[in-house]
């Protein structure tokens, strides 16, 4: 049986990109090193920035609800 691991720098782009903010900043600037570029890291860095977003646009929205009453007292739980 052939061992077919390879170190694929996509994949490290991959991973890396979803860590945080700070690994997201990280992976973009190895994707940009032309011994690093993929689609996967490609695809994986736009993944995580759309999670990112989302993910900060719903905590701006719940720290609106939560001054108005009932309403955003119960999107909070």
């Amino acid at each position: 049986m052939e061992n077919t691991t390879q170190n694929d720098p996509g994949k490290t782009v991959a991973i890396i990109s979803y860590i945080t903010i700070i690994g997201f900043i990280i992976a973009v600037v190895m994707h940009n090193d032309n011994k690093n570029k993929s689609e996967l890291g490609a695809f994986h860095i736009r993944q995580a920035l759309g999670i990112f977003i989302t993910g900060f646009s719903l905590m701006i929205l719940s720290l609106i609800f939560a001054f108005i009453p009932i309403l955003g007292w119960m999107m909070l739980f």
